[in-house]
């Protein structure tokens, strides 16, 4: 037998690119080969198609690769002529190694959820290097490019990978089984499916204020380095600065936003004189309660409000829940600091029903908490002790008596197309109420499947996001009333774990979520899209 014409038997082009299991042609056979030899072993032939295109051309399946990598293949075809071979040689044909073409890839660790390193073992041996791999993770439908690690690991055996959140389509979490594609440039290498992953919509955060479990509690403030001794509330105005109310250091924070730099400056002092050692009762009058910024003295501010009102000019409303019976809403208007709503005195004359009515400067407050503005300067308040959310009224100066909501700690206010609404966070029922201001006052629970629910927050579109600082976790609510785990990360891709979160904002020009993470002694930006 003699396949005659040497030098006819090469594929297309020399330059072929080819893969374990495809198809590769050779032209003008005068005879079938008898035998394929791969860098020098010999593998059986198979799927031989003896009618491809025309006659004048044989197909044959690429075999796998013995020394088990990728990399540069001789082809040799035999043909035995009277006991005596006939080689002849096809030139250097890329093969590509399927790794996956003769055992399943093994993930470790085999389960896990979106920003997890997880290393891809080649069952077969080495990889080569892996910087021309594209490796894509399918969740939901959506393909997602996964992040390489370049520098291979186990010897060589071990390409270590994070694991992609889930498309934008939902930030809900998907739990499948996990399916990957890799490439290697633009040829696919390699398919393969493994067990269940739960896919996230991951969050990214930094912190914006303070330094990670380090706490300044000082007659300076750790001024050098602006450390927070207990942060709890925060909020942020329309040019996106934050502002936050550390609780054990006396003080406003300011965390200016530097809009051509895109990031955050270091906090400064707004106003409060640093950690005074005495708590000083109202009735003392030793202290400056009111006057410049960095005079005026505060007891224990807990939350803040910046007002976005057309008459509201910035000014920042601070509760107050001291020891010395500061029991007040404090206002910040300009380079002043006064009391806007309260009675700092030892007798406490507080409103006890629903509906009751005083004069903002008459009546007393027994622990209030977090505090909010609406766009005509009103002002609300959930008072913790008093199990009530009380409304300051802007035009009458008026204080009223809104709804009972045992424990009280958050508040949010959402306005838009279908009305003026009040969100709590209720820490004795575990939930979520709303008070429809443009309904009566009306109180209904929207959820109960929280521990100890603290900060509330909104987006423009309405969702709500919560601290929980029982589980120390941040959640979703969104319009529809699914409530989501978000998965929050830091630029090293390690997941965050919360330390009593409280204060919560949002800013709506970056959409970024805000958190103030307590007993963490920091303030977090989360990019939120």
């Amino acid at each position: 037998m003699n396949l005659n014409l040497p030098g006819s038997l090469l594929p297309e082009s020399v330059n072929f690119i080819g893969l374990s299991g495809k198809g590769l042609r050779f032209f003008n056979p005068r005879e079938y080969p008898d035998q394929l030899l791969l860098d020098g072993t010999a593998v059986e032939l198979s799927n031989i198609d003896y009618q491809y295109a025309k006659a004048d051309s044989i197909r044959l399946t690429i075999p796998n690769r013995n020394n088990k990598k990728f990399g540069i293949g001789r082809v040799e075809l035999i043909a035995n002529f009277d006991g005596v071979d006939e080689v002849y040689h096809c030139g250097n044909v890329s093969l590509k190694k399927s790794f996956c073409y003769e055992s399943p890839l093994d993930l470790i660790p085999a389960s896990g959820r979106s920003g997890d390193k997880i290393v891809l073992k080649n069952l077969n041996g080495q990889f080569d290097n892996p910087k021309n791999f594209r490796v894509f993770f399918y969740s939901g439908g959506a393909r997602t490019s996964a992040n390489i690690k370049e520098e291979l690991v186990d010897g060589g055996t071990g390409i270590e990978l994070t694991v992609p959140s889930r498309s934008l389509d939902s930030n809900a979490p998907l739990e499948e089984d996990i399916q990957i594609e890799i490439y290697d440039g633009d040829i696919l290498v390699c398919t393969a499916t493994g067990p269940s992953f739960t896919y996230e919509y991951t969050y990214t955060a930094e912190v914006i204020g303070g330094q990670l479990g380090q706490s300044i509690c000082s007659s300076d403030c750790g001024s050098d380095t602006a450390q927070f001794c207990f942060p709890r509330g925060i909020d942020v105005d329309e040019a996106s600065n934050v502002y936050v109310a550390d609780t054990d250091n006396k003080v406003i924070w300011k965390i200016p936003y530097n809009e051509m730099d895109g990031a955050y400056e270091l906090p400064q002092l707004l106003a409060g004189r640093c950690r005074e050692t005495e708590p000083i009762r109202c009735d003392e009058g030793t202290m400056n309660r009111n006057g410049n910024l960095l005079s005026a003295y505060f007891d224990a501010p807990a939350y803040l409000a910046v007002d976005r009102s057309v008459t509201g000019n910035g000014n920042i409303y601070i509760t107050e829940s001291g020891q010395g019976h500061h029991f007040l809403v404090r206002k910040i208007q300009g380079s002043s600091i006064s009391t806007f709503a309260g009675k700092c005195n030892d007798i406490r004359t507080p409103l006890l029903e629903v509906g009751d009515t005083g004069a903002k400067n008459e009546v007393s407050f027994n622990n209030p908490q977090d505090i909010a503005v609406d766009s005509d300067g009103n002002v609300y308040v959930a008072d913790f002790d008093l199990w009530g959310v009380f409304k300051i009224n802007s035009s009458t100066n008026e204080m009223s008596y809104l709804a009972q909501i045992p424990f009280p700690k958050g508040l949010h206010l959402v306005e838009g197309s279908t009305g003026k609404k009040l969100y709590v966070t209720s820490h004795v029922n575990r939930s979520i109420e709303m008070i429809d201001l443009d309904n009566d006052n009306k109180l209904s629970t929207l959820s109960t499947d929280f521990n100890k629910p603290s900060g509330i927050t909104a987006d423009p579109a309405g969702n709500l996001f919560i601290a929980d600082e029982g589980d120390n976790q941040i959640f979703r609510l969104d319009t529809a009333g699914t409530r989501t785990l978000l998965s929050i990360r830091d630029k090293d891709g390690q997941l965050i774990t919360f330390d009593h979160p409280q204060g919560l904002a949002y800013d709506d020009r970056h959409d970024r979520l805000l958190i103030v993470d307590t007993d963490h002694y920091v303030a977090w930006g989360v990019a939120i899209k």
